[in-house]
Order: structure tokens, then sequence, then C-alpha cells
């Protein structure tokens, strides 16, 4: 059984970054459900976002990879389970309604 995860990372620029992330998540036989990335010309940094289904027993597999392959690129890493709620921040105006009109829209 597969479960949908998502790793975001940053790190300077270089070629191969992209492969080396395919390639672990193809060895681990994880199917890419989504992939975005950004260059950053002004910082040289490459930001990466992809999602993915893999079973459980390769998630730990796949944070080793990561973890190994982090220190090659320079990279900041995260991996979590897609479905997993994530720490949020709603900053609003000193107007209350806009307060009131975002509480609901959250749910």
């Amino acid at each position: 059984m597969t479960s949908p995860y998502v790793v975001t990372l940053s790190c300077p620029d270089r070629v191969g970054i992209v492969h080396a992330v395919t390639r672990l998540l193809v060895r681990h036989q994880a199917n890419i459900t989504e992939a975005a990335r950004l260059n950053d010309a002004s910082t040289g940094l490459l930001f990466m976002r992809v999602r993915f289904d893999a079973s459980e027993s390769a998630s730990a597999a796949l944070r080793d990879g990561f973890e190994t392959m982090a220190v090659g690129f320079e990279m900041r890493w995260q991996l979590h389970k897609a479905n997993a709620r994530m720490p949020a921040v709603a900053l609003v105006a000193k107007i209350g309604r806009c307060l009131n009109e975002s509480i609901p829209r959250s749910r």
C-alpha cells in the first residue's frame, strides 16, 4: 500500500539536482504525481517541491537517501506525508471583518 508524500528542498543551483532527486525516488519505486521547481537567479538557489506516492517501508530509506544527498548538494530538505496537517499562521488587518470572513473560509 502506498501513501502520498511531499519533499521540499532548496540548495545552490547546479547541474544534476533534479536528476539525483528523481533517481532516488525511482530507486525506491516512488511514483511522482506532481513536481515544481524554481531557479532563483538573484540568489543562485534552486527550490523544488515533489509530491509522490511511495510505500510506508520506503519512507525510511528515502529519508536516508535524502540525508546522504543533502551533504553533496548543500541541500536543506523536508519530507512529510502529504495529508499531514501543517502549522499555519494567519495575518489579518486590524479591521475585525477581515478575521471574521477568514475563519469560516479556513474550515
